[in-house]
């Protein structure tokens, strides 16, 4: 669809989700999203899980327009994604989880 367009009988209309600042997230949990530049991405490894099993494990450091930085870290299959950013890339994540991670 474009804008303008008709999709299923309605109109078509873009969708924004509803945008978090790094510094407001609550690191006791919760689901967000956040717009974020990409500082640097690490490594993807692979992992032995708390319950035994293997998997893949990536980072990405991010920052925000509030001069907010954070380590996000993604698991499995979005492991892939890792290897499509570059530094500098300005990306949206949604509905993250956020929590601090624990070892």
């Amino acid at each position: 669809c474009s804008p303008g367009k008709m999709a299923a009988g309605r109109p078509w209309r873009p969708h924004f989700p509803q945008l978090q600042t790094l510094d407001l997230l609550d690191p006791n949990g919760g689901y967000f999203s956040i717009m974020v530049v990409v500082l640097n991405t690490g490594k993807v490894s692979q992992v032995k899980t708390r319950d035994g099993r293997l998997t893949k494990k990536g980072t990405l450091a991010v920052g925000d327009a509030a001069k907010a930085f954070m380590s996000m870290t993604l698991w499995g299959e979005k492991t892939k994604w890792i290897k499509s950013v570059r530094n500098g890339d300005v990306v949206v994540f949604e509905n993250i989880k956020v929590k601090e991670f624990q070892l």
